[in-house]
């Protein structure tokens, strides 16, 4: 055989073992990565839904509902959870201030926008980020006033006799954490 070719052959070979080797690496890094954020799922996190409004996501099923990639408030902004009025103590820091100017300080729509309460990657229940700058009447789900940026807590308000924010999967979670009162 020409040596041009056996030494073509030779480097053609030697390309694609290094490919596929730099192919189990990335795929490797990609598992890890997928597993490492399962691990750091938060166990109470609010998400906003997208692109829909209060009354039309109250109105489905909430495993059908999409949710934005990344929660607006999770379990590690909380200091404590007062059960008996399900008012949520913040704990500011530069990273929630940024994403609650964005989103929610002053840009919620007069019908509300829509978000899902989850406790350890399971859906809870539906609620809304609300204005008092309304005129509309809330829509029956919980809801959130969210005009106030100076504050230090969200207040989860309810109006019907079947009051889900009373589920013990909330409970049992803020209790697990330490921060329930």
């Amino acid at each position: 055989m020409n040596k041009k070719l056996i030494a073509a052959i030779m480097c053609i070979s030697l390309l694609l073992v290094g490919c596929s080797n730099a192919i189990d690496i990335r795929r490797e890094n990609i598992d890890e990565f997928i597993n490492e954020d399962k691990h750091t799922q938060p166990n109470f996190a609010i998400y906003l839904v997208e692109n829909m409004d209060t009354i039309d996501a109250i109105k489905m099923d909430i495993n059908n509902l999409m949710l934005e990639d990344t929660p607006i408030l999770t379990d590690q902004n909380i200091s404590n959870y007062i059960w008996d009025t399900h008012e949520i103590t913040l704990i500011k820091d530069d990273k929630l201030k940024k994403i609650l100017d964005e989103k929610i300080y002053w840009k919620i729509p007069v019908s509300g926008k829509p978000f899902v309460l989850m406790c350890n990657g399971e859906r809870i229940y539906i609620g809304a980020f609300w204005t008092a700058l309304s005129s509309l009447s809330d829509p029956g789900s919980p809801i959130i006033m969210s005009d106030f940026k100076d504050e230090n807590y969200f207040r989860i308000a309810c109006n019907k006799a079947n009051d889900v924010r009373n589920d013990k999967r909330v409970y049992n979670t803020m209790k697990k954490l330490g921060k329930l009162k």
